[in-house]
């Protein structure tokens, strides 16, 4: 059986001792970043899932847009918050010190998207819980962030039911984060201070949904110059480049507009100075407003779906009045009804803790989604 541990060597840098029956292996350098989820993601309170009055919903002009600067943005001078979690490349979860290890390896495989079939969501449904912390607007963003997905792709972000183990959890953590892929189980997606913006958003449900950032593709040299000397030390394990793999960038072309890409100051020591430097002139990088049209494709070519992306229209059809037919799509809804939410929130707990409302016999308040097969 192997074990390993850290043997710090800076205030920044760990090494990676594995040690098994026969001898410790090769020792891997590793930044000090935190590794799996956070204890404030595990103490988090479930709140209500959005309503379809939330998700259709697209807010007012200017609603969750960046001060635009040029070909940068800002949010309160922060610059870009997908950078400032701490974590692996700035705002990737990484469950353990070896699978970090693994991704540091020089010969780890290239990647724009995943590779691993297993780490897809099983026909592109993305159970969900949502934190009771996002106050009404809030829920709005991300419900905002959930229809480009419906309308462009196959993917369907979904309330989580009792029967589905694997699932992201949304909540407020420390700045804008996600794990890439179906990671088993639940899975943290932090949407923090500075990173309710639909391109930030948007930015973290495709990391869940199985995207790395742009940059660290095999051929990123034949498209940005990276600028070592201007990268913080111990951030420069986030600029490393990865081996080809022909499945990882799904064969299409490097995307300067992605949504996945740094933005051209990541992680600056002297922020007059870019450390990612586009080799074609009049190209920006790092615009976090929306998809581009690579990102669809990618999504698109990822999960298989048909010509065109999104799948038929959702219909409604009412529910029977059969008791057998009467249920709950939450774990939380007896909790919820208890606490009066069926009287406070009428609509969307009709739509989604029925059972626990008694409101199944009610067909003017309860509308079950389904997709056409």
């Amino acid at each position: 059986m192997l074990s390993s541990r850290c043997v710090w060597v800076s205030s920044v840098l760990c090494v990676l001792q594995v040690i098994g029956p026969q001898a410790t292996r090769a020792m891997t350098l590793l930044p000090d970043i935190p590794l799996g989820d956070p204890l404030d993601f595990i103490s988090d309170v479930p709140g209500l899932p959005l309503s379809t009055s939330e998700i259709e919903e697209f807010g007012g002009p200017g609603f969750g847009v960046f001060r635009e600067t040029g070909s940068e943005f800002s949010d309160e001078g922060r610059g870009d918050p997908t950078t400032s979690a701490g974590l692996f490349e700035g705002d990737i979860v990484i469950k353990t010190a070896a699978e970090l290890r693994d991704l540091l390896q020089e010969n780890a495989v290239g990647r724009s998207a995943i590779n691993d079939e297993e780490k897809l969501w099983p026909g592109g449904v993305v159970p969900y819980v949502i934190s009771a912390s996002f106050n009404s607007r809030e829920r709005k963003m991300i419900g905002k962030a959930f229809k480009s997905f419906h309308r462009n792709t196959c993917l369907r972000f979904l309330p989580r039911n009792r029967s589905q183990k694997d699932y992201i959890y949304i909540y407020k953590g420390n700045g804008c984060s996600s794990s890439v892929g179906r990671q088993g189980g639940k899975q943290g997606l932090s949407i923090g201070w500075g990173c309710l913006h639909h391109g930030i958003i948007l930015h973290e449900l495709m990391h869940a949904a199985g995207f790395w950032h742009e940059q660290s593709r095999y051929d990123r040299d034949r498209h940005v110059i990276i600028h070592w000397d201007n990268i913080e030390t111990a951030q420069r394990y986030n600029f490393n480049k990865h081996e080809s793999g022909p499945t990882t960038t799904l064969g299409l072309a490097y995307d300067y507009n992605s949504l996945m890409h740094y933005n051209s100051h990541a992680f600056a020591l002297d922020l007059s100075r870019p450390t990612i430097e586009p080799r074609k002139q009049g190209f920006a990088i790092g615009q976090r407003k929306d998809f581009s049209k690579l990102d669809l494709s990618g999504l698109n070519l990822l999960y298989s779906c048909p010509s065109g992306g999104s799948r038929p229209r959702p219909t409604s059809r009412p529910p029977t009045t059969s008791g057998s037919d009467c249920r709950d799509n939450h774990p939380q809804c007896s909790n919820w009804a208890a606490k009066g939410q069926c009287i406070r929130n009428t609509a969307i707990m009709n739509e989604h803790c029925a059972k626990s409302c008694k409101s199944c016999r009610d067909k003017k308040q309860l509308s079950i989604i389904t997709f056409p097969s």
